[in-house]
């Protein structure tokens, strides 16, 4: 599957095929929304300027200000549910100079095809979600 120049057609054509939404493409990112039981949550795909990987990521509603602001509890229990993920593992990402959780994932273009694609997508929607309706309780 060649991505490159054809990125937004490509991401288009599997979003698409999944009837996934999306929000917002360009040349290199495209934004996904999809509706779960914990909400509305965002799957934003980037592609690297080494023009080779992929990087998948779903973040967690709500951003901290910095790293003191990051609930511990919350942290450690990100990094214990690593150890069962599949596809994904959570980190700290900062965007807009706020930090937020984020379950991200990336994967060489070559060894990408649409069966893939769309279970990396799913995985990653999913363990946000559940995430979400976990910390959304506390």
């Amino acid at each position: 599957m060649l991505f490159g120049a054809n990125f937004q057609k490509t991401i288009k054509d599997l979003a698409a095929k999944n009837s996934w939404k999306i929000n917002d493409i360009n040349a290199d990112r495209a934004e996904l929304l999809f509706d779960t039981a914990a909400g509305e949550q965002m799957l934003e795909i980037f592609q690297h300027e080494d023009g080779e990987t992929l990087e998948f990521t779903a973040s967690l509603q709500g951003g901290y200000d910095n790293e003191e602001d990051l609930p511990h509890e919350v942290s450690t229990m990100l990094l214990r549910r690593n150890w069962d993920l599949e596809l994904g593992q959570w980190c700290v990402d900062e965007d807009g100079g706020q930090l937020f959780y984020t379950c991200a994932y990336n994967v060489v273009i070559s060894d990408l095809n649409p069966e893939f694609f769309a279970e990396i997508v799913a995985a990653l929607v999913q363990e946000a979600a559940e995430v979400e309706g976990m910390t959304a309780e506390e």
